[in-house]
């Protein structure tokens, strides 16, 4: 049981303690550390290593203990594509039958068939996101080099279809944008395009991968920086196993290591030294010690501590179940 010693907070901050859960409440998981696409907007290129598919033997391993330990959500993707492992709705399946967290997902939809589909639905998995980035076929070249622009529209529509033909009333399904000047004036045409048909449509600044991938735009003075919950509410863990610090710790190895689930479990990493120094230094404000958050700049990216980064249209009818991946 992970010891919630008394914490500091910084004297500018809210009047709240941040102190971590006992257990992650989201667990994000990488089945797949590859992709089929090669967009110029992801920090895929600035990282060595993201090749590897998640074994179904180190899956299950994860997933027997998310079981017992009650995490609120399981987000079986990160720097991947996740429908590329060959055993992709097998391991979804096994996620849906071990853990009753729920399941957020994030796709290109290039690989989503119709089978694909339906198995999705079938699952009644809670959220899936489709990255699409354009809304024009001249576009969706430049930002999305290796995809079809017509086969991921008639994918996306076709689950859009799938869902309602069998009556789902329970998968969010939102679809998403990253700003780039090769699509910037696309967005507002992509919002009104998708608003009446998906249930939220996002737009998010593009990702600096803790500052080596260009800055976001922002004027925020770094004095009203405050801690992030993330070291003390998420877990990431990447296809071989090793743990990051976040959904923005697209390339931690060696010496920054902070474990490996082959090694220990989740909760001897979660409540361990490497976790522990990380968020004291977040409460004292020292997080220029820390790689990659000293040069990460998304908490300017958003309105607080808890919100998601980047812009939300949604459709009220269905926010009941509008839980979604941070960004």
């Amino acid at each position: 049981m992970l010891k919630t010693h008394p914490q500091k907070v910084l004297q500018d901050s809210p009047a709240q303690t941040l102190c971590p859960d006992p257990f992650p409440r989201r667990v994000t998981i990488e089945l797949s550390g590859l992709c089929n696409l090669s967009c110029p907007v992801c920090p895929r290129r600035f990282v060595e290593a993201t090749s590897g598919l998640m074994s179904r033997r180190l899956f299950e391993k994860i997933l027997e203990e998310i079981g017992t330990n009650g995490t609120e959500a399981v987000v079986p993707f990160f720097r991947g594509e996740p429908l590329l492992h060959p055993s992709f709705l097998e391991m979804i399946h096994l996620l849906r039958k071990k853990t009753r967290a729920g399941i957020q997902l994030a796709t290109n939809a290039m690989l989503l068939s119709r089978s694909v589909a339906k198995g999705l639905l079938d699952l009644r998995i809670d959220f899936i996101s489709f990255s699409l980035d354009a809304l024009t076929a001249r576009t969706y070249e430049k930002v999305r080099p290796g995809g079809d622009f017509n086969r991921v529209m008639d994918n996306v529509h076709g689950f859009l279809n799938m869902r309602e033909s069998l009556g789902d009333s329970f998968t969010t399904v939102q679809v998403s944008a990253t700003e780039g000047p090769d699509n910037q004036a696309e967005i507002v045409p992509f919002i009104a395009y998708w608003q009446g048909k998906a249930d939220r449509v996002r737009i998010y600044p593009r990702h600096s991968e803790g500052g080596k991938f260009g800055r976001l735009e922002h004027a925020r003075p770094e004095e009203s920086r405050k801690p992030c919950r993330k070291p003390f509410t998420d877990i990431v863990i990447y296809s071989d196993g090793q743990v990051a610090l976040c959904n923005h710790d697209w390339d931690r190895k060696g010496e920054g290591a902070i474990g490996s689930v082959n090694e220990k479990t989740i909760q001897e990493i979660w409540e361990g030294p490497s976790y522990r120094k990380i968020r004291d230094k977040h409460l004292d404000g020292r997080w220029s010690e820390l790689d990659p958050c000293r040069h990460c700049d998304h908490w300017q990216a958003s309105d607080g501590c808890d919100s998601f980064v980047g812009r939300l249209v949604e459709r009220a009818e269905r926010m009941a179940h509008s839980a979604e991946p941070g960004r």
